[in-house]
């Protein structure tokens, strides 16, 4: 297993979406300890919700349609909130005119989050775990710890599931690290011949058609 990524501290809790507004890229997350995301880089930014504690999370390297981005429903954002809800681990879920879960199975989820830093909009950038039982290789971690992100860890996040279900394109920050750019990129590359719901079409000289991986950076 190769390094991609050092330095990311571990928080463990929950991921939450009853009563709050999921998207493609990111997820209300319920930490155990607070003061974890605190100690982050800009982790004064950080303004837990008075009513549960939870943050709202980042996800690093993709981006996905927004349900409500400036005011509306983009193309396909359904779709990307509906594939990250579902691999998280809820069914039943049910969702109000504004966009908002009104019920869900189970109430929370235990996760895990590997981050590196909060952004300017006060949400820690990180790789989400889910489904912990399930990993394989498991991730002896524990709250606070540092840790490096290898390749079979990254693998497994929901960052890396949505992009080739083609509901999520590889946006880094430019905070992300060199290897994780050249992972998901090369991800996106691989995965754009059969997933084609968000990958813009181009039409090639041969006349062919085929998807067109978008890769972008984004300042934190």
């Amino acid at each position: 297993m190769g390094v991609l990524g050092e330095q990311f501290t571990v928080a463990i809790g929950t991921v939450r979406i009853l009563g709050k507004s999921p998207d493609g890229d990111s997820i209300r997350f319920v930490p155990d300890d607070i003061d974890t995301l605190r100690g982050l880089p800009n982790g004064d930014r950080i303004e837990p919700s008075a009513t549960d504690g939870s943050v709202q999370l980042r996800l690093d390297a993709i981006d996905a349609p927004e349900t409500h981005y400036a005011g509306q429903h983009q193309p396909f954002a359904a779709a990307a909130r509906d594939e990250l809800v579902a691999f998280a681990g809820f069914t039943g879920v049910t969702y109000g005119p504004s966009g908002t879960v009104t019920a869900a199975e189970p109430l929370d989820r235990t996760a895990l989050i590997a981050a590196k830093l909060v952004e300017t909009h006060g949400r820690p950038v990180c790789y989400l775990f889910t489904n912990l039982r399930a990993l394989d290789p498991p991730l002896p971690w524990s709250e606070g710890q540092v840790v490096d992100l290898e390749d079979a860890h990254v693998a497994q996040t929901v960052n890396a599931h949505m992009v080739p279900t083609g509901r999520a394109y590889t946006t880094v920050y430019t905070s992300t690290q060199p290897a994780l750019r050249d992972w998901f990129t090369d991800l996106a590359r691989t995965s754009n011949t059969t997933a084609r719901n968000v990958w813009p079409t181009t039409t090639r000289a041969a006349s062919t058609s085929s998807t067109a991986p978008r890769s972008a950076s984004r300042a934190c």
